[in-house]
């Protein structure tokens, strides 16, 4: 049984929820998968990244994050703070905060009060770029959907995208990773730890 949201009909209530129903099922993949899109459509639900990690527990391949990696998660988990709706209305709010200082600088009388309206207006325009910036990255994370789970049991990682070709690894069920490059039915993956090789696309579901 699958769950969609790919084309954004699904909402992070009935996600959770179908993710907790597999989890008891003993559908782990298909649970992490669930849980996963959920978050990403509510972030700040502790109660889906609670369960998401509780599933990820019965994950068995352990991949350790590398270090190089662990930037980029911070990043990321930053981006998860917020929503795309959330940051819209914040870079409005900024926007027009950046307009009335500016508003001040122009019609101010003193001296004084056309510097502040001056600075003030610096300052707000730098938020609006910073959270406008955020949104528009946000955004793209959700459109492009580069990060997927893995859903077979016991997968051999290939070192090209053909099934004779050497296996590099091993990878369990459940296991989350990012998609580089798609060749075919082929999609070339990077996982925690840095390991990169090809698997085939149809034992993986876009998150």
């Amino acid at each position: 049984l699958r769950f969609s949201n790919i084309d954004g009909y699904s909402s992070p209530e009935l996600l959770f929820n179908f993710a907790n129903t597999q989890y008891k099922l003993g559908d782990i993949p298909e649970a992490i998968l669930n849980f996963e899109r959920a978050l990403r459509l509510d972030p700040d639900d502790e109660d889906i990244e609670f369960n998401l990690q509780l599933a990820k527990l019965k994950v068995i391949s352990k991949i350790e994050t590398r270090e190089e990696a662990v930037f980029l998660k911070l990043v990321n988990d930053f981006l998860n703070l917020f929503s795309v709706k959330a940051l819209s209305w914040i870079s409005i709010i900024l926007i027009w905060l950046a307009l009335a200082a500016g508003l001040l600088f122009i019609f101010g009388k003193q001296i004084k009060v056309r510097r502040v309206g001056f600075f003030t207006m610096i300052v707000f325009l730098i938020l609006f770029l910073f959270s406008f910036t955020l949104a528009a990255l946000k955004n793209h994370q959700l459109e492009n959907r580069s990060e997927a789970i893995l859903m077979s049991t016991n997968t051999y990682i290939k070192s090209a995208p053909d099934d004779s070709s050497t296996d590099l690894f091993i990878l369990h069920g459940g296991v989350k990773m990012r998609i580089l490059d798609e060749v075919n039915d082929w999609y070339k993956i990077r996982i925690a730890d840095g390991k990169v090789g090809w698997v085939e696309s149809s034992i993986v579901e876009k998150i």
